[in-house]
């Protein structure tokens, strides 16, 4: 099954219009807009970049920002892996995996970044568009599988 393009791979790259960002001591946590209803959310701990555009993306990269409370961080998705190690020095480091790159972020560093995150989901405007994108996205699914078949298949 071949999925409907999203708004991130329709034509001309999106312009996004940044919403709203959070500062966690050196760390930028900030999410951005586009139109038609498409989301975009960058970690920047300052010395590397991490980006999730659309719907799943982001979820996927908030849900992986989000495991401040567990003892260990582990979050294995389709786009990146998170992973907790101790280093040589026996600071525990939660190392963010994609294909593209790897960065290592200390522990403290990280429950920073997941604070921020939290802050970033608590207000409503950030809530309305996740909400928006995710309507668009969820209709774009559901046209895709509901089409008819071709003239002569089915009962």
């Amino acid at each position: 099954m071949t999925l409907p393009e999203t708004a991130s791979s329709l034509g001309p790259e999106p312009i996004w219009t940044p919403l709203k960002s959070v500062l966690a001591h050196a760390t930028r946590v900030s999410l951005a807009v586009a139109e038609p209803a498409d989301v975009q959310i960058v970690i920047d701990p300052g010395f590397a970049q991490i980006v999730a555009s659309g719907v799943d993306d982001v979820g996927d990269l908030i849900e992986g920002f989000q495991l401040r409370d567990e003892d260990r961080v582990a979050c294995e998705r389709y786009g990146f892996v998170l992973s907790e190690e101790d280093d040589e020095d026996e600071r525990r480091l939660v190392i963010y995996r994609d294909k593209h790159m790897e960065v290592r972020i200390p522990r403290t560093d990280y429950d920073r970044i997941s604070e921020a995150v939290s802050d970033l989901l608590a207000d409503p405007r950030v809530q309305a568009a996740f909400e928006r994108a995710y309507t668009r996205h969820a209709s774009a699914l559901r046209g895709a599988a509901w089409r008819p078949g071709p003239e002569g298949s089915g009962a």
